[in-house]
């Protein structure tokens, strides 16, 4: 039987959101709980993907070389827990894309590539999907995995009352978390390891 699959936004959960583009490793600061939580998680038998918007690929703002060497020190940092990292670097100023979030194309790839079925036209079936989280502080990571079935986590790491307030969802989440160690804590027991 295929393991369960904890899924990861990027920015603003495994590392700190700046309100602007992550130019490149020089600005790629990975949040303090995050190298721990994301052991953890592995030394439990999870398996670990990341999906993330890169759109500043697409405008020209960072090459696709500077991602990938935050990618790398992520990784590097995490002991390289993570199997699987898909991103878009689509923004619909320059082109549409499917792959996109809030699209749902990363999330059934996903699924895919950790060895459950997609089925026609893309529809993956929702007992499949209940064997994910999803793991991200924005609705447009969490809107579509929620869609697909899957747990939904809210992080809400660096929220500034008055400054950066919690992002609003268009569904209630799984549960809501300061950080990725909180949530790690709840996936252990939801799932009878802790």
């Amino acid at each position: 039987m295929n393991k369960k699959v904890i899924l990861f936004d990027r920015d603003g959960v495994l590392n700190r959101e700046l309100g602007r583009y992550t130019m490149g490793p020089e600005e790629f600061d990975i949040l303090p709980e995050v190298p721990n939580a994301v052991q953890t998680l592995k030394e439990q038998g999870f398996r670990l993907g990341i999906i993330t918007n890169q759109s500043g690929i697409s405008k020209k703002v960072y090459p696709l070389q500077a991602m990938q060497a935050c990618h790398a020190m992520l990784q590097e940092a995490c002991q390289h827990a993570f199997e699987v990292i898909l991103y878009s670097p689509y923004h619909p100023s320059i082109s549409q894309s499917l792959g996109r979030k809030p699209g749902s194309l990363l999330f059934e790839r996903a699924m895919g590539l950790f060895g459950y079925p997609v089925g026609h036209a893309g529809q993956a079936p929702r007992q499949y999907a209940q064997n994910f989280y999803m793991l991200g502080d924005k609705d447009r990571d969490l809107a579509p995995a929620h869609a697909l079935g899957m747990h939904t986590i809210q992080i809400t790491h660096g929220i500034v009352p008055g400054i950066r307030p919690v992002p609003q969802l268009s569904f209630t989440p799984t549960a809501v978390f300061e950080n990725v160690a909180q949530a790690t804590t709840f996936i252990l027991k939801q799932e009878g390891l802790a």
